[in-house]
């Protein structure tokens, strides 16, 4: 290992690294890539893509809780002629190799795993000419260290390195070719945190990570890794992800336009890690670094654990990211596709489903909700010291000036063990409405449940049911009502804090501040609800204009609140904040065809409005000089 560090010097990374990129907005080449896969499953997407002109770029066996697995990603690309295999064992793998050797085949990747105790190996060879190779497997460190030594005297340089442990023997596959090219280190045997820093050294002085392979030794993840000192886009690289945080990291960097150029899968005393380098020629790193350092001053100033958001432009969703843990007890990051609860921005939701209704004319806005021949009204009577409730429509539940108050507290989080219908009766006979129905803004979350139990009785549906129908009409699939508890999380669902935010009734807060949702979800229904041509609208356009016209109706104070049909509106923007223990989040379409949606995993005291939240969105999509071209929905 001495003399091997002597000759050459390589280096692998923890956090993402930006190297320069090259100028451009191409759209995102066309790739597969899927893990925990068995034999037999990773032989039948194989044959599926192939049959579809993909081509097998890299593969990894591994193993995961004592079975095989494999990892791998496909490009659909032109090339040479080439073959594939895996599940080999040691006599199998050389005697394929043998035998596309003789036929001029190259090999260009070699994997190496325990299987049973036993040596396994997957492989790529291609058909081309080129200079003088050498490939060995089943190298102890020793042999490999002498080889490696003796080959590199003879002009040689490593093309790819594979390590693995067998019987708790540490083993190497590699391949060599004599041939010309940049500058290059190689490096193996090392722990994570000397990864690291060789990977933090090597990338200050321009080198670029081409392959890192992870095995154990004694117990102690370790590392090999090639570098090369050229110029490229933007690359991102990550080491020893858990199996269980894999699909997050992946999806973080896709949704921020970054490629898979290189995976690699290994058994570690935890379970399965990952190891991958992406590249991006999309974004210009500017850019990048604006939107992360905008949302990192954020977090750090207002203490959120954890945030996610998503961007559209002209319908197109561009760009989406997750920062922070969702999870603090387990370090667990924050994905693009991890559940938030939205509170409030639940409103908007409702409010579009009551708007379809009223489009197919089985409701209208100017219907009265109690009394006789109402809504609502044979479900509750009217108490005898609350008549003004008989005075109020659809509509102006919508607008928040049904008279509604909560001058003697919000009874949607009073009474926390009631259901909705016991919630509904006591509040309206103790909760008189201060101000007859039209006359004052007040914003009422019991006025928009009292919206969900009107969709209830028009649809013979429960609110839930009917509104996913909704959404599952243009691909939202995951959108639910929350649960109450920690236990009751839905699958992807962050966790929330203070802990106190477990002691509300969330799921009785349905129809106006129930939904859990992602970011990207969020405005996939923002794109169908912005009045803008780029996709259909779930409404029509004359009742986009009658949802998004303020209702002129000044508050207490002789304000103008700026409010809809379960829309703020003003200025170009139509959005909706939401806020409540543990959970703050925003959805808007703003100007110049853009839209944004975030949530966090906390309420920050310092923005309990979600103010400093718009204004950060803002400011990057201000900010931002170029945006992709693609749609990532």
């Amino acid at each position: 290992m001495t003399r091997l560090r002597s000759i050459l010097r390589l280096a692998l990374l923890l956090a993402v690294v930006w190297l320069p990129a090259t100028a451009g907005n191409a759209q995102a080449a066309d790739w597969v890539a899927r893990h925990g896969l068995t034999s037999a499953q990773y032989q039948s997407v194989f044959t599926d893509l192939v049959g579809k002109g993909y081509r097998l770029k890299v593969v990894s066996g591994y193993t995961s809780g004592g079975q095989e697995r494999y990892a791998a990603l496909w490009v659909k690309s032109a090339g040479p002629a080439w073959a594939a295999r895996h599940g080999l064992s040691s006599s199998q793998y050389q005697a394929a190799f043998d035998d596309f050797a003789k036929k001029g085949y190259r090999l260009v990747q070699v994997s190496g795993h325990a299987y049973a105790d036993q040596p396994r190996f997957a492989a790529i060879w291609e058909k081309s000419a080129g200079p003088a190779w050498v490939a060995r497997h089943n190298l102890t460190a020793a042999q490999y260290q002498s080889t490696f030594d003796s080959l590199v005297r003879n002009g040689y340089r490593l093309r790819h390195v594979s390590g693995y442990t067998v019987k708790g023997q540490e083993l190497y596959a590699a391949i060599w070719d004599r041939s010309s090219g940049p500058a290059w280190v190689a490096r193996h045997r090392l722990t994570s945190s000397q990864y690291q820093q060789v990977f933090t050294d090597l990338t200050r002085k321009g080198y670029r990570l081409e392959v890192v392979s992870g095995y154990q030794v004694g117990g102690t993840d370790r590392y090999a890794a090639l570098w090369e000192k050229r110029s490229g886009p933007l690359f991102a690289a990550r080491h020893g992800i858990p199996g269980t945080a894999y699909q997050d990291v992946f999806d973080n960097f896709g949704y921020q336009g970054y490629e898979p150029v290189f995976v690699n899968a290994f058994a570690s005393a935890g379970g399965a890690r990952f190891n991958a380098v992406w590249e991006n020629t999309t974004w210009r790193k500017a850019n990048l670094d604006l939107i992360a350092s905008k949302v990192d001053a954020y977090m750090r100033k207002h203490g959120v654990p954890g945030l996610s958001l998503a961007i559209t432009k002209d319908g197109r969703l561009v760009y989406a990211a997750g920062f922070g843990v969702a999870d603090k007890s387990t370090g667990e990051e924050v994905g693009p596709n991890h559940l938030f609860r939205v509170a409030s921005v639940s409103k908007p939701i409702t409010s579009v489903a009551i708007v379809r209704l009223v489009e197919q004319r089985r409701l209208s806005l100017g219907q009265k909700v109690f009394g006789p021949s109402s809504l609502l009204g044979a479900r509750y009577p009217t108490p005898v010291n609350n008549t003004k409730i008989e005075s109020i429509t659809v509509r102006q539940l919508l607008q928040h000036v049904s008279g509604f108050t909560t001058a003697y507290g919000d009874p949607m989080f009073e009474q926390t063990s009631y259901t909705h219908h016991q919630l509904i009766k006591w509040a309206l006979a103790s909760k008189v409405p201060q101000n007859d129905a039209g006359k004052v803004y007040e914003y009422s979350n019991f006025g928009y449940s009292v919206l969900g139990r009107v969709i209830e009785r028009v649809t013979g549906q429960s609110y839930e049911t009917y509104v996913r129908s909704i959404l599952g009409g243009i691909g939202v699939t995951r959108m639910a009502i929350a649960g109450n508890s920690v236990g009751e999380r839905k699958p992807g669902e962050v966790v929330y804090y203070p802990s106190s935010a477990y002691n509300l009734n969330v799921r009785r807060l349905d129809a106006h501040g129930g939904w859990v949702a992602t970011p990207i979800d969020l405005m996939r229904f923002m794109v169908r609800v912005d009045g803008l041509a780029t996709k259909p609208d779930l409404v029509s356009a004359s009742s986009y204009t009658a949802m998004t016209t303020k209702a002129g109706i000044k508050d207490k104070n002789g304000n103008d609140p700026s409010y809809a049909f379960g829309w703020a509106v003003g200025s170009g923007f139509q959005w909706h904040n939401g806020a409540m223990s543990g959970t703050l989040a925003v959805m808007a379409r703003a100007p110049n065809g853009f839209g944004y949606a975030a949530a966090a995993n906390t309420w920050p005291s310092g923005d309990k409005f979600a103010g400093e939240l718009k204004q950060m969105l803002d400011q990057i999509v201000a900010g931002v000089t170029a945006w992709p071209t693609y749609d990532l929905f």
